[in-house]
C-alpha cells in the first residue's frame, strides 16, 4: 500500500501541495424563527423606463477574468476578483496540473473563447459556468459533466474564492 506522500508524489501533486490544518467545524445557527410581516411600507427599486437603457442592459455581455495557457491548450475562465489569497491558490493549483500562464485577459467576455481557443476550458465558479455555457443550472448541476461550447470540453468547478471560504470543497475541486 502507497503512502499518502507516495500517492502525491505518484499525483505529481508534490512539492506544491501541501496538508494545511484543518479548520474546525462551524456550529449550525438554530433554526430562525418565523417573523410576523410588518405594516411598513417598501420603497420601491429603481425601473428602467428608457428604450435606450433597456437597449445597455440587454447588451452587455458579463465580464470574466480568462486565462489561457502559454501552450492554448488550457483555458481558465473566473470571476473578476483580486484577492491575493483566491490568486495564490489558482498558482498553486495550475502549478499542480503543470500548466504555464500564456495570456491573462482581464475583462473577457464569451467573444474572447472564441477568438483565443483552447482544447479545454475550465469555468471556476458558477456565475463563469452559467455565463459560459448560457444557462441557468446550479454548479452543483454543472460539476462532474463535460460541456460542449463549439466543440471545445468545458468543465465547470468551483472559483478559487469560494474554495477559501469552504474548505471542504477543495477535494472535489483537485
Amino acid at each position: 500500500m502507497l503512502s499518502r506522500e507516495d500517492m502525491l508524489r505518484e499525483l505529481e501533486l508534490l512539492p506544491v501541495w501541501q496538508l494545511r490544518n484543518p479548520t474546525p467545524v462551524e456550529k449550525v445557527p438554530a433554526p430562525l424563527q418565523p417573523q410576523v410581516p410588518s405594516q411598513q411600507k417598501v420603497a420601491p427599486t429603481a425601473v428602467v423606463t428608457e428604450p435606450s437603457q433597456l437597449d445597455a442592459l440587454a447588451t452587455t455581455a458579463p465580464q470574466f477574468r480568462y486565462v489561457v495557457s502559454q501552450d492554448a491548450q488550457w483555458g481558465f475562465v473566473l470571476p473578476l476578483t483580486h484577492d491575493e489569497a483566491a490568486e495564490t491558490l489558482l498558482q498553486n493549483m495550475l502549478k499542480a496540473v503543470s500548466v504555464t500562464v500564456g495570456q491573462n485577459i482581464a475583462d473577457a467576455n464569451n467573444d474572447h473563447l472564441t477568438q483565443h481557443p483552447t482544447q479545454l476550458i475550465v469555468a471556476m465558479g458558477e456565475q463563469q459556468a452559467q455565463t459560459v455555457l448560457s444557462c441557468g443550472e446550479t454548479l452543483a448541476q454543472l460539476r462532474g459533466k463535460t460541456h460542449n461550447l463549439n466543440n471545445v470540453v468545458v468543465i465547470a468547478t468551483y472559483a478559487p474564492s469560494d474554495l477559501l471560504v469552504n474548505v471542504q470543497d477543495k477535494v472535489g475541486a483537485w
